[in-house]
């Protein structure tokens, strides 16, 4: 009120300083007649005034005592300024969620490994007392990238799978005669389907065999020089091997397509999918598996048999396929376990997510009937399944035809 007051009072100072003020805006408001033209040699009235005129600026000069303008000078034009442009935010996901009915070839297996690494858990694979048994030949640096990724695969399945004795035997290319005396001391010659020296030498030393025997998980490798990204999706494979024959011995009689489909799903999404971010070296590998399944036919690999297979986009064919592969051994067809099977469980974990798959693996402890597992946990049976994968198999047979 003490404010409002005063200024209700307002001295006749500060009367007339506020009537000036309002003077000199009304004075300043008015408009004044336009001034002449400026032409170069006319006269001006106060040297050093300035004008600009029709795009040139004009300057009051002296010239033989008297004030005309100058030449005027034509004014650069200065450019407009854009507001930058602004580019569409690239989409964060799919336009729809994924499903066996939606499996866009976009963004179906990026999902699903964001799915699979946010289940890791940090653990340190150290508390399981693995055996890790070295070769000399062996890099230490290779054997640490290999911990590593027993470590987070260790960490996704530590809440429904602990095991009791594990050994990790690694060799290189100059350990054969080492390699021999291992398989003898540690009794290893039921995992082995020749002989290791022959399995070093004749595999370019790009070779793992994982099993359960002796109530031991066991995992041989050979860990050489030169081998890319793509093998640091080994250990977590065989790993995911380990947990499958937890329940109830899973690769003993299931589906190639699902016990090695499984583990080359994990093993990507594990080992090295987090590297991989235009997945160039997954669709590599998926690429080799096309190239053995021509080589085992003793077809030339430029035949492309695969991808070709599955660039029709025939539900009928990628059926009759899937059959020849739900035996142990994938009647005749390995290698075709790994592509068609790791599509799958692309579709699988993006569609159902991680827990879905846990759920499966733990149905066969109580039954060995893989097809009323897959009915009851997934809600489709196996034929619709195969069906519904076709398109999202032709997408994957475009990328590495």
């Amino acid at each position: 009120m003490s404010n409002f007051y005063e200024f209700k009072i307002m001295s006749d100072r500060n009367r007339l300083a506020t009537l000036c003020l309002a003077l000199c805006i009304l004075l300043n408001s008015v408009v004044l007649p336009a001034q002449a033209s400026p032409r170069s040699g006319s006269s001006c009235k106060s040297q050093g005034q300035i004008r600009i005129y029709q795009g040139k600026k004009f300057q009051c000069i002296k010239s033989n005592r008297k004030l005309i303008w100058g030449k005027g000078v034509i004014i650069p034009k200065v450019p407009k300024i854009f507001q930058p442009i602004i580019k569409p935010e690239l989409p964060t996901g799919p336009a729809s969620r994924i499903s066996l009915d939606n499996l866009d070839p976009n963004w179906t297996a990026s999902i699903a490994f964001a799915e699979v690494r946010n289940k890791v858990q940090p653990f340190d694979s150290t508390s399981l007392k693995i055996r890790f048994i070295v070769g000399p030949g062996v890099k230490s640096d290779r054997v640490s990238a290999e911990k590593s990724g027993i470590d987070r695969i260790a960490g996704l399945w530590i809440k429904d799978f602990t095991p009791s004795q594990t050994r990790f035997v690694y060799v290189s290319e100059t350990d054969s005669i080492w390699a021999e005396q291992i398989v003898l001391t540690e009794k290893l010659n039921p995992m082995l389907y020749q002989s290791i020296t022959l399995m070093i030498t004749q595999n370019s030393c790009g070779f793992a065999l994982g099993s359960y025997f002796d109530n031991i998980y066991t995992n041989i490798q050979c860990l050489g020089a030169g081998q890319e990204m793509g093998s640091l999706q080994t250990g977590p494979h065989e790993y995911t091997h380990f947990y499958q024959y937890a329940n109830n011995r899973i690769p003993d009689y299931a589906p190639c397509w699902i016990t090695e489909g499984m583990a080359h799903f994990y093993g990507e999404a594990i080992g090295y999918s987090h590297l991989d971010n235009k997945r160039e070296v997954g669709l590599r590998m998926y690429q080799g598996q096309t190239y053995n399944y021509d080589r085992s036919k003793g077809i030339t690999i430029e035949s492309r048999t695969l991808p070709k297979l599955l660039m029709e986009n025939s539900a009928e064919k990628v059926i009759n396929f899937f059959k020849t592969l739900e035996v142990p051994g994938g009647g005749g067809h390995p290698s075709a376990c790994y592509l068609f099977g790791g599509v799958a469980f692309e579709a699988l974990v993006a569609s159902f997510g991680h827990d879905k798959i846990v759920e499966f693996m733990k149905a066969f402890n109580t039954s060995r009937d893989w097809k009323a597992n897959f009915l009851q946990v997934f809600e489709v049976d196996d034929q619709t399944f195969y069906r519904k994968l076709t398109p999202y198999l032709a997408y994957i047979g475009k990328q590495i035809h």
